[in-house]
């Protein structure tokens, strides 16, 4: 199970890879989190996209470890 665990994780993250690089070669920025941004609004946006990060990180692990 572990292994269509990674797949299904590898699948999702390469589609969402993928869809944002092709936006990029039309000129779509999708990682905008932070940028422009002062104060407090910047700080939560970087603490959202540090918890983004965090969120992938646990899946791996959650899989790794078998807590699904």
């Amino acid at each position: 199970m572990q292994i269509v665990g990674y797949m299904i994780l590898l699948v999702f993250y390469l589609c969402y890879f993928i869809k944002m690089f092709q936006q990029r070669k039309q000129g779509i920025q999708t990682d905008h989190m932070g940028k422009g941004k002062q104060g407090i609004q910047k700080k939560i946006e970087i603490m959202m996209k540090g918890t983004t990060i965090a969120t992938f990180i646990i899946e791996i692990l959650s899989i790794h470890i078998n807590l699904i």
